[in-house]
């Protein structure tokens, strides 16, 4: 363990010490919930990006812990009502919100976890309050048209590869984008220099929602921490599907009509045809693209920037 472990580590700690006492006082009905939610293993991976670029810029901590806060609870929010909308009964490794209560409890909970990042967010001693706020909204509402796009490319038969990665880029990478722009304003930094942050956050977001497509086949729900039917029952586009050629389609749909009846042969099906059509090497290649451009972004960048980057490698050969 070197010190940028000590450092993440330590960054976790903290961060799930305040987590613990976020929301106390209100009715029951909302805290059990909220922190039923916030006791998930979470990675807390996109706090700790806010705070690492406070630490290689200087700033302390407590100057950075609020807004750091504000991003994990508006993530958390996400989840909640994403859960609700993909039926996933597993989060974090433990019971979803709608599973352990019901729908209402979690509508209501995730709500109340959005006002509470927004109050966070306002405990911030940055010289550019308006800024943060305006580009934490911005980043509330991309989650949401991201989400949305989701949802209607569920019954679509045909959706592109590009229209795929406006999705997750919106969906995903641009909260991401957000944690490192963030991190930038809190320490000042002139907007260049936080757009740079938040393109490179951006390449973290698109390589890991990727992964977590790849993931979703190769991997099981115990070592990713959630349900893994949930894709396959809603006939969610991955990144695999809108990358399998048309003319290999009515194959892979034929695969996927057997999921429902025999989950663990269709999976094997799926992970046969995904490795013997190149399809998994095309969204492996797409990772390793954006890989590069993130680093190319950092090459660029001013000051010591091998915090973000042994940060970033963690993330990329991440397993679950």
């Amino acid at each position: 363990m070197n010190i940028f472990d000590d450092k993440i580590n330590s960054y976790r700690d903290i961060l799930d010490s305040h987590l613990i006492d976020i929301y106390k006082t209100g009715p029951e009905s909302l805290s059990k919930p909220i922190n039923h939610t916030l006791s998930g293993k979470g990675k807390r991976f996109r706090p700790i990006l806010t705070l690492i670029i406070a630490d290689i810029n200087n700033v302390p901590i407590e100057d950075a812990i609020y807004p750091a806060l504000a991003i994990e609870l508006l993530h958390n929010f996400t989840l909640v009502h994403d859960d609700i909308m993909d039926k996933d009964v597993l989060r974090h490794g433990i019971e979803t919100v709608h599973e352990k209560w019901d729908e209402n409890t979690a509508i209501l909970s995730g709500d109340a976890m959005l006002a509470i990042s927004l109050k966070l967010l306002m405990r911030n001693k940055s010289m550019n309050k308006l800024d943060l706020i305006q580009k934490f909204v911005n980043g509330l509402l991309s989650v949401c048209e991201g989400q949305a796009f989701d949802i209607e490319f569920e019954s679509r038969k045909n959706v592109s590869v590009n229209e795929y990665k406006q999705m997750i880029y919106l969906k995903t990478a641009y909260m991401i984008g957000l944690s490192a722009q963030i991190g930038g304003i809190v320490c000042n930094l002139p907007s260049s220099k936080t757009e740079d942050l938040k393109e490179f956050g951006e390449c973290i977001g698109m390589v890991y929602q990727v992964q977590d497509d790849l993931l979703e086949l190769f991997s099981d729900s115990k070592s990713m921490n959630k349900s893994l039917d949930s894709d396959f029952a809603l006939h969610k586009k991955t990144f695999l599907w809108v990358s399998t050629p048309q003319e290999l389609k009515p194959e892979l749909n034929m695969i996927l009509d057997k999921f429902e009846f025999d989950k663990t042969g269709t999976i094997k099906s799926l992970r046969n045809f995904m490795v013997s059509n190149n399809i998994k090497l095309k969204a492996e290649n797409f990772i390793e693209e954006n890989i590069q451009k993130s680093k190319m972004i950092l090459n660029d960048m001013e000051g010591n920037v091998q915090f973000l980057r042994y940060y970033s490698d963690l993330i990329f050969n991440r397993e679950y």
